[in-house]
């Protein structure tokens, strides 16, 4: 049997840093890798990150910046998170 999951979804954080969410993000990735390892799953987790102001000025700005982030650590292998910046994405 196969199934296969996969599950979208996206929050605004107020008063945190790009890089203390990318930070997170690897912890959830970790978390969410270990819980696959005990349950014998194959657990993969992908993230895009944008900022304000930044990558733009409203949320639905930042919301395409932070799609085409998330777009790009699932192009490139998956189980990545990717920040986005002037230059487009920038890899973990």
């Amino acid at each position: 049997m196969l199934v296969m999951v996969e599950m979208s979804f996206w929050s605004f954080y107020y008063d945190i840093s790009a890089e203390t969410a990318y930070k997170r993000l690897l912890e959830w990735r970790e978390c969410l890798r270990k819980e696959g390892l005990r349950t014998k799953m194959n657990v993969t987790f992908s993230a895009g990150i944008a900022s304000f102001p930044v990558n733009g000025i409203s949320k639905e700005e930042i919301l395409v910046y932070a799609d085409e982030a998330l777009y790009c650590a699932k192009k490139s292998g998956r189980d990545k998170v990717i920040v986005y910046n002037d230059e487009g994405c920038f890899n973990e």
